[in-house]
């Protein structure tokens, strides 16, 4: 049986409506080619619109690996994708949304991270997997995720007063999807310990 883990960390505080954008999914190891496969989807948490254009999305191998286009607006409830460049043939499932956005991605397998900025360079959010020691400081926030099998993505499910994030591995959140709803209670069981004045369920 596969242990799951979920890592609790505090948000950064940001302007309300910047702080509704959130990076919601990471797929940074793809079955298929490195090339074309991988992705990062934002999603607006938020009650209104958020004006995205010129955002950026930072990697280990960039601190621009990507930038939004001009007049680019996320909806508030909306997830806007953006996937490496061939993204339409090479994605693992064809079945996939297209991406929003295609544009070179360079996303490393272990000890990573991806974070998404404003238009200002200020960091709305970031996520990162494997050893923090390992990881450039700015891609990650809290505990980074462990690093997940090939194929499988990091998904992101956010409490409704904005300052806990809980990250859930994919094949637990393809079966209980229905749990991870703004406005309702989780009830999360588990082992629960401190380290580095950090708290793991």
């Amino acid at each position: 049986m596969r242990v799951i883990q979920c890592f609790i960390a505090l948000l950064l505080v940001l302007p309300q409506a910047q702080a509704a954008i959130v990076i919601s999914q990471v797929l940074y190891d793809p079955l298929g080619a490195e090339s074309g496969g991988e992705a990062v989807e934002l999603r607006n948490e938020g009650s209104s619109a958020v004006d995205i254009s010129g955002w950026t999305l930072a990697t280990e191998a960039s601190a621009s690996d990507a930038t939004l286009p001009a007049g680019t607006s996320l909806p508030a409830g909306a997830t806007y994708l953006v996937a490496d460049s061939g993204w339409s043939t090479a994605r693992d499932n064809p079945s996939w949304k297209q991406a929003d956005h295609e544009e070179t991605l360079t996303m490393a397998n272990s000890n990573s991270g991806a974070a998404i900025k404003d238009s200002s360079g200020a960091i709305i959010d970031a996520v990162g997997w494997g050893d923090s020691a390992e990881i450039k400081p700015g891609l990650w926030e809290g505990t980074p995720a462990s690093e997940v099998a090939a194929g499988e993505a990091l998904v992101r499910s956010q409490d409704t007063n904005n300052n806990v994030e809980i990250l859930v591995f994919p094949n637990v959140f393809k079966t209980t999807n229905h749990i991870w709803a703004e406005g309702k209670a989780v009830a999360v069981s588990g082992k629960v310990s401190t380290k580095d004045n950090e708290i793991k369920i």
